[in-house]
């Protein structure tokens, strides 16, 4: 993942924009594929070195720390860096100093001593994966039920771009109202991390799915009764902290599935299903808009939402009551 970002960087700074732009693209797929992989593996190792009863809180601080100086960043990013320049150096730059943050962050990993586990699974070709997939979902219903209800869900997403441009069409682009309402976004999808990672922690990640699903829905449907600065502002800024508390219970509560060396199938499982409902709700959510306008995106992203909400209540019970904790066997 960095050295993609180190690359990206490069060609902005050594070719033309026709060519930058080629390799851009081509670095960003090796960067997403990279992504999902880093995904499985850092869920994984959270796993075992987190303990439950505190997880929620630890998850919420680091995605508060992270989103707290991701923000500082990006201030710094656009204020200093970027401006109103037209050429791509402000942005080769911002990208090189991204790089070596995050390598220092990679570097922090080497104080981390990491747990053996008391069992291991055995290696697995490509191909036997792919059918030991089918086998867990099979053999737990929960998880299977689950595994449907992150994907249907993560099709609400397709509303994400039509927020800004539905207010924008309504009340009018300005420089002012943009910012407003990204700081509102961001503010709030940072400190809202430490209220879920505390409900996790008393009430259990399922809790945690459920309502910021149902602060999702009631956030989205304010545009059905009123669109204005004030009532962009309220939906940008619980939008935000239900997104947050949805990201971080779908992949938390997935590894209080199954037994510890069937956890990193269960995280690429969940995690591939959500990333195509991801990518195919917006591209279905731009189709929908072109015809249909943007509360016909609202509403039938309402639709996924409420149906994986639904779908929890009713089929997935709270795992943390049957979860077999074998953090205590870890250490």
């Amino acid at each position: 993942m960095r050295t993609n970002i180190l690359f990206i960087c490069l060609a902005g700074l050594y070719f033309s924009n026709q060519l930058t732009l080629v390799l851009v693209i081509f670095f960003l797929g090796l960067f997403g594929l990279a992504e999902g992989m880093q995904g499985v593996v850092f869920n994984y190792l959270s796993s075992k070195i987190l303990p439950l009863r505190r997880r929620g809180r630890l998850m919420g601080l680091r995605n508060f720390f992270g989103g707290l100086s991701a923000s500082i960043f990006a201030f710094f990013v656009g204020d200093y860096l970027v401006g109103n320049q037209d050429n791509l150096e402000g942005y080769s730059y911002s990208f090189i100093i991204a790089f070596f943050i995050s390598i220092f962050g990679l570097i922090s990993l080497i104080l981390i001593r990491e747990p053996v586990p008391p069992e291991i699974g055995r290696k697995q070709s490509f191909p036997e994966q792919l059918k030991a997939i089918g086998f867990i979902l099979r053999k737990d219903t929960n998880f299977r039920f689950f595994f449907w209800a992150r994907a249907v869900a993560t099709m609400g997403k397709m509303t994400l771009p039509f927020y800004v441009l539905y207010a924008g069409q309504e009340v009018g682009f300005s420089g002012y109202f943009l910012g407003v309402l990204t700081s509102v976004f961001t503010l709030s999808h940072t400190f809202s991390n430490l209220l879920w990672g505390v409900m996790a922690d008393l009430r259990g990640f399922r809790l945690v799915f459920l309502s910021s699903i149902i602060f999702w829905i009631l956030s989205t449907s304010v545009y059905f009764f009123s669109i204005s600065f004030t009532a962009s502002i309220v939906v940008f800024s619980v939008v935000g902290a239900s997104i947050s508390g949805f990201e971080n219970s779908s992949r938390a509560i997935v590894l209080e599935f199954g037994t510890l060396k069937e956890r990193p199938n269960l995280i690429a499982t969940t995690n591939t299903a959500a990333q195509i409902a991801g990518a195919l709700g917006p591209l279905l959510g731009g189709l929908i808009a072109s015809w249909l306008g943007y509360k016909a995106v609202f509403f039938l992203g309402i639709c996924f939402l409420f149906a994986g909400a639904l779908m929890v209540i009713i089929f997935v019970p709270e795992p943390r009551k049957r979860f077999n904790d074998l953090e205590t066997r870890v250490r």
